[in-house]
C-alpha cells in the first residue's frame, strides 16, 4: 500500500524542472518515512527512481543501505544501491 501511494505521488511529478514545491513533497514524505521505527520496506526501484530522477539520493541512500542490512538476500536492493553510487 505504501509503495502504491509513493508511485501515485511520483507519477504526478512530470519532470525535475517543475516547481520546487512539488519536488519538496516526495522529499518531506521520504524523510518522514526514514524516521519510522522499524523502517518500512519500500521497493528499491522506487527509492532508486527518487534518488536519480528527483535528486533525492541523500535521502534514499541511507534507506537503501539500511534495507540491504535487513534483507541481505535481496539482489534488488543491492542493484539499486549500486545504481545510485
Amino acid at each position: 500500500m505504501l509503495n502504491r501511494f509513493l508511485l501515485r505521488a511520483i507519477s504526478q511529478i512530470q519532470s525535475p524542472d517543475q516547481t520546487s514545491r512539488k519536488l519538496t513533497i516526495p522529499k518531506i514524505f521520504l524523510e518522514a518515512l526514514c524516521s519510522f521505527e522499524p523502517l518500512p520496506k519500500i521497493h528499491p526501484e522506487v527509492l532508486q527512481y527518487l534518488a536519480k530522477s528527483l535528486n533525492l539520493w541523500h535521502v534514499a541512500l541511507p534507506v537503501l543501505e539500511a534495507q540491504v542490512v535487513l534483507f541481505p538476500e535481496s539482489e534488488r536492493h543491492v542493484h539499486a544501491l549500486q545504481e545510485i553510487y
